[in-house]
C-alpha cells in the first residue's frame, strides 16, 4: 500500500492539465489523415510529462488530466493503464471504456485517442519501442508455456510493423493482485537511475507479458483488429489451443462462420504459420509436457495429442523440437 501511494503521488504531481493548442504551437505537427472528420497526428516521439523527448526504449508517463488529446498514431507499442478511475479509448472500431487496472495494448499505426480524464483519475502510458525487447526474449517466452500461440499474437505487436498495425488488445485484469502490484513496481523502477535499472525494468515487462498471457489463456481476451473487425485473432488462436487434438480447418471455419480458405489465409497472414503448422506446434507443445512430467508411453502420448500414427508423431516432433521424443524425455526429465 505504501508503494502504491508513493507511485500515485508522483504520478499526480506530474499529470497536470496540458493545453493542446499550446502543445500544437510548440511541436507544429502536420495531420496525416482524418478520422470522424478529426485530424490524425503522427506522435513518433515518446514524451515525458514536461513534454521532453524520452530516448529510453521503455518510457512511462502520466496522462494529463482534463486535457484534450487528438487522434494520433505511434511507431511504437503503447500500454494505457488507468490506475485510478477509468478512461475512454477511441479508435476506428469505436469507443471502449477501460476500467481501473485493466490494460489496453495499442499496436503501431493505429489511429486512436483517449478522452479527457477526470481530475481524480490517474492514467499511465507505457511506451515500448522496437529496441525494448530482443528477439531472444520473445523466442524464449513463445516456447515457455502452452499459451505460446496466445503470446505470439501479443508479441506480434512488437516484432514487425506489419503484424502490429491497426490493432489493439484489451486485457481485463479483474484486479489480479500479481499483475496490479507488478505494474506499480514497473512504474517505481522506472524512476530508479542506476546501472541495473533498465535491465530490471525489461525483465519486469517480460514478467508482465507472461502474466497477461496466462490471464488471456484462462479468460476471454477482447481483441480488436480495426482493419477487419469481423475476425478476432485471439479467439481463433485460443480455439486452436483448446481443440488441438481433433481440430479440423473446416470445423473451425464452420464454428466461427467463415469460409475455410479465407480462414486459412487469414491465419497465415497474421501469424506467419499455416493452420496445420499452428496445430502441430500446439500438439507438440503439449506432448513436451507429457514427456517431461509423466511416464506415459510415447505411443499413448501420440494418441492424446492427436496423432493416431506414432511414426508420424515422431516425424513431426523431430521436425519441431530437433530430437526424437525418446531422446527429449531422457534429456529433460
Amino acid at each position: 500500500m505504501e508503494l502504491k501511494n508513493e507511485v500515485l503521488g508522483a504520478l499526480r504531481y506530474n499529470n497536470q492539465f496540458k493545453n493542446w493548442e499550446d502543445v500544437k504551437k510548440e511541436f507544429n505537427p502536420t495531420p496525416i489523415g482524418y478520422l470522424n472528420k478529426e485530424p490524425i497526428y503522427p506522435f513518433y516521439d515518446a514524451l515525458s510529462e514536461n513534454l521532453e523527448i524520452s530516448p529510453r526504449s521503455i518510457s512511462i508517463a502520466a496522462q494529463p488530466v482534463e486535457s484534450f488529446i487528438p487522434f494520433h498514431i505511434h511507431n511504437y507499442v503503447e500500454m494505457i493503464i488507468p490506475l485510478v478511475g477509468s478512461c475512454v479509448f477511441e479508435s476506428r472500431a469505436g469507443e471502449v471504456t477501460v476500467e481501473e487496472n485493466d490494460i489496453i495494448m495499442v499496436g503501431k499505426g493505429l489511429p486512436h485517442k483517449v478522452h479527457p480524464i477526470s481530475k481524480e483519475s490517474v492514467v499511465v502510458n507505457i511506451v515500448l519501442k522496437a529496441t525494448a525487447l530482443s528477439f531472444n526474449d520473445l523466442d524464449s517466452m513463445l516456447h515457455s508455456n502452452q499459451g505460446q500461440s496466445v503470446s505470439r499474437l501479443l508479441f506480434s505487436l512488437l516484432e514487425t510493423d506489419d503484424h502490429g498495425e491497426e490493432q489493439y488488445s484489451l486485457f481485463e485484469i479483474h484486479n489480479n493482485p500479481k499483475i496490479v502490484n507488478l505494474i506499480y513496481n514497473i512504474i517505481e523502477e522506472y524512476g530508479v537511475n542506476d546501472f541495473q535499472a533498465s535491465e530490471i525494468l525489461r525483465y519486469q515487462i517480460l514478467t508482465l507479458f507472461s502474466l497477461l498471457i496466462r490471464q488471456a489463456y484462462h479468460s476471454n481476451l477482447s481483441m480488436t483488429v480495426t482493419k477487419n473487425q469481423d475476425l478476432n485473432l485471439m479467439s481463433l488462436l485460443i480455439y486452436i489451443e483448446q481443440h488441438y487434438a481433433n481440430i479440423t480447418l473446416e470445423e473451425m471455419a464452420h464454428h466461427f462462420g467463415f469460409n475455410a480458405n479465407y480462414l486459412s489465409s487469414y491465419l497465415k497472414k497474421q501469424t506467419g504459420m499455416t493452420f496445420i503448422k499452428l496445430v502441430h506446434v500446439q500438439r507438440i507443445n503439449v506432448a513436451v509436457q507429457y514427456l517431461r512430467y509423466t511416464t506415459l508411453p510415447i505411443d499413448q502420448i501420440s494418441l492424446k495429442v492427436g496423432y493416431e500414427n506414432p511414426s508420424y508423431f515422431y516425424k513431426i516432433f523431430r521436425k519441431i523440437i530437433g530430437s526424437s521424443p525418446t531422446n527429449f524425455r531422457q534429456e529433460n526429465r
